[in-house]
């Protein structure tokens, strides 16, 4: 009896830790500052600040990838990644609201406006599979309408004072969490060798 009641026991905190583990993982991106980076923890990306790459083309951006290089370990983003940043943050591409998203606000400070004064904007240069593009945040009057503008074909040897590049690189992961069911076989294991240890030593 005193076995079952163990192994039951082990059963129900093995559940409570899986129902806790699977609580604590968030239903939606969060962004989080670095300093001159933005890490996503949706998508392990780590977004360079817009505001490092003003004035400066496409492909002059793209030369300084490499080791030594302005932008090293950094890549371009490319359609899907901004699609997936900007819709994780409530305004895919194309969408247009009145008035303009709240957290249009946190993404101006984190990746830095790149045109400022009353109604500033985001917006830099990104990697589409026909070349170049350019991907816009633009709050754009004063009823606060607001517009997610992905556009392509733009020259890569373009640039300006209000224009960056929107610039990725893969964060380096953290160590994982266990499992849920790993921790629930370990606490199994751990009161079945408790439980032996017990009788052994009653012997």
């Amino acid at each position: 009896m005193a076995s079952f009641k163990s192994i039951a026991c082990g059963l129900y905190l093995g559940f409570i830790t899986i129902g806790l583990t699977t609580a604590a993982v968030p239903s939606y991106a969060t962004l989080i500052d670095n300093g001159l980076t933005t890490l996503d923890d949706a998508t392990n990306l780590e977004w360079l600040d817009l505001t490092e790459s003003t004035n400066r083309s496409f492909n002059d951006v793209s030369g300084e990838f490499g080791v030594g290089g302005d932008f090293a370990g950094f890549r371009h983003a490319t359609t899907a990644d901004i699609t997936t940043l900007w819709t994780s943050q409530g305004f895919p591409p194309g969408f247009t609201q009145l008035p303009a998203p709240a957290t249009f606000a946190n993404f101006l400070t984190l990746f830095g406006a790149t045109s400022g004064g009353a109604f500033p904007d985001i917006e830099g240069y990104f990697a589409t599979t026909t070349g170049t593009g350019l991907g816009r945040l633009l709050q754009a009057d004063g009823d606060g309408r607001f517009f997610a503008l992905v556009d392509e074909g733009f020259d890569p040897t373009s640039f300006g004072t209000q224009t960056g590049n929107w610039l990725v690189r893969d964060a380096v992961s953290a160590v994982p969490e266990p499992a849920p069911l790993g921790v629930l076989a370990l606490g199994v294991f751990g009161l079945a060798v408790s439980r032996r240890y017990r009788i052994k030593k009653a012997a």
